[in-house]
């Protein structure tokens, strides 16, 4: 605190130097207003200015940061009663009670006097007549004049006119924030030189207007040395404010437009040097990315694929050995970065996302803003999905379970409601083949139950063209029993087939929704007898290889 109030009054120091010696004797006074009040607001706000500079730094040495200080002890610091700043926040409780009650103390005269004594209305202009001798003065738009003095028609129309201008042009505004700000600055002095420096410019405001309105300046100049005795009351503009002599200096000044101009230039560069030397400066360190989770391209590089490799083999081995199944919030956060920029090839051909319980993450209490979107993200693609078509991704559904799981109550609320799957199909057993019985010749070959051996089937006729080919006994060729492509796309699926699209593998799953969407693909089946099948699908020719 102590270093605001040092920074703030610096501030207002250089802001009132440069009014004093370059603005004051000016007869700019419009500008004059507006920059006094704009000092104020300036140097209290330009403390509590920060430029924040942010510093990456590796990884290993933030972590040895947090190693080596963790050891701290707290009860190893001495805890000390700092007496003298007590006893200051107390004095400046006492001044500002007492600034308080002298200011709401003269507001509260000022609206006694309006409503206890007879007023006329003229215009946007309200007098108030008082009976006690008293100098005009204003209060926003109540100008308050003597009773008989105004009936006699005994006020000169030039007080009237000046005190008119302080009224139209809220003068009374400035006094009220000036006086606002002295509460709570009440010790600095800066404070009070700026209130007498605007409460003078008001001043010339007023004889400007009244100067402009064709008055003498040597009679008006008169009848401010009349009216520059009596008192006025502190939150109100008076005619016989004090400085007369430099009031009747500056009526006589005329700056010229190319001098008004320069002096506002100039403020510019002053104001820079003021934020540039008092405003405050925070470096934040922060973590340098890894290297392995930044990637441009719209699938994940060998770089990253390696790093995913490495950290869920890691976990999933962890979590076969022990029961314990919690990730560090870091690490998962890695894991699950460069899950989302793989593409579907890669997810197939790289290790499974460690199955970690989402309630049981250190640090975490629900899901991240990145986990919510991929949750609603997958849970509207099956929501929208034809339910008689629907094609389901074991992949996708044990990632909606995760993420649902992961969020609170409050996100499931507002998340995509959890998709209705249907059970997946139970694996059909394969039927067991009855036993060959054994048949012994004199012992069961006569046995009715028993199967004849089927006949041997006759050789194949060779067929020539031009020789047999016309001859009516010959047979024709056995029939070809023909394959629907996508029934034995399905079959090769349960015989464990390898798939590839265009020369590159692909799932089974993706295999059967890529001919499902094009019926027109060529489907070619390698090492068919094999127990590992291999179909490729092109654009070629439809072909089955046996």
């Amino acid at each position: 605190m102590e270093l605001y109030i040092l920074k703030a009054s610096a501030c207002l120091l250089i802001l009132f130097s440069f009014y004093k010696f370059f603005l004051e004797k000016e007869s700019i006074h419009t500008f004059k207003r507006f920059y006094l009040l704009g000092s104020l607001v300036v140097a209290i706000i330009i403390p509590w200015i920060t430029f924040i500079s942010y510093i990456e730094i590796p990884e290993t040495f933030s972590n040895a940061f947090v190693i080596e200080n963790a050891g701290v002890n707290a009860s190893e610091t001495e805890i000390t009663t700092n007496y003298l700043s007590i006893v200051l926040w107390t004095l400046y409780g006492i001044g500002a009670a007492i600034f308080s009650y002298r200011f709401f103390r003269n507001l509260t005269n000022l609206i006694i006097k309006i409503r206890r004594n007879p007023k006329l209305k003229l215009s946007r202009i309200t007098n108030v007549l008082l009976s006690t001798a008293v100098t005009p003065h204003t209060f926003f738009s109540y100008i308050f004049l003597n009773k008989q003095r105004f009936e006699a028609n005994q006020i000169p129309t030039e007080v009237l006119l000046h005190e008119k201008t302080h009224a139209i042009q809220k003068h009374s505004i400035d006094v009220l924030f000036i006086e606002f700000v002295q509460v709570v600055f009440w010790f600095n002095p800066l404070v009070y030189m700026l209130k007498h420096a605007m409460k003078l410019n008001h001043e010339f405001l007023a004889d400007q207007a009244v100067i402009n309105n064709g008055i003498t300046p040597t009679y008006y100049q008169n009848l401010l040395l009349e009216f520059s005795s009596n008192p006025t009351p502190q939150l109100a503009n008076s005619i016989n404010y004090s400085s007369i002599k430099k009031r009747i200096t500056v009526m006589k000044t005329e700056t010229s437009k190319q001098s008004t101009l320069l002096r506002k230039l100039v403020l510019l560069p002053l104001l820079a040097l003021l934020i540039f030397g008092f405003s405050s400066r925070e470096i934040i360190q922060k973590e340098a990315p890894n290297p392995t989770l930044i990637s441009n391209s719209e699938q994940a590089s060998p770089k990253q694929i390696i790093a995913y490799n490495k950290m869920a083999s890691f976990w999933n081995q962890r979590f076969t050995e022990t029961n314990k199944r919690i990730v560090p919030l870091t690490e998962l956060n890695k894991l699950e970065t460069i899950y989302r920029s793989m593409s579907s090839e890669q997810k197939i051909e790289a290790q499974p996302f460690p199955k970690c319980d989402p309630q049981k993450q250190e640090g975490q209490e629900k899901a991240t803003k990145e986990q919510v979107g991929e949750y609603n993200k997958l849970a509207r693609k099956y929501n929208t999905m034809d339910k008689e078509n629907m094609f389901i991704r074991k992949n996708d559904v044990e990632r909606l379970k995760y993420l649902y799981d992961l969020m609170s109550a409050k996100q499931r609320k507002n998340a995509e409601s959890f998709p209705n799957l249907p059970p997946p199909p139970k694996t059909p057993k394969t039927p067991k083949m009855p036993r060959p019985v054994k048949v012994i010749k004199g012992v069961n070959d006569m046995d009715p139950n028993v199967p004849p051996k089927p006949p041997k089937a006759p050789k194949s006729v060779k067929v020539v063209k031009g020789v047999s080919s016309l001859d009516v006994n010959v047979p024709p060729p056995p029939p070809v029993v023909s394959e629907e492509p996508l029934d034995h796309i399905i079959r090769m699926a349960y015989e464990n087939a390898a798939f590839f699209y265009e020369g590159k593998r692909v799932s089974s799953d993706k295999a059967i929704d890529i001919f499902k969407k094009n019926k027109n693909l060529t489907v070619e089946t390698e090492k068919f007898k094999n127990s590992n099948p291999i179909v490729k699908i092109t654009k070629n020719e439809v072909t089955i290889k046996k």
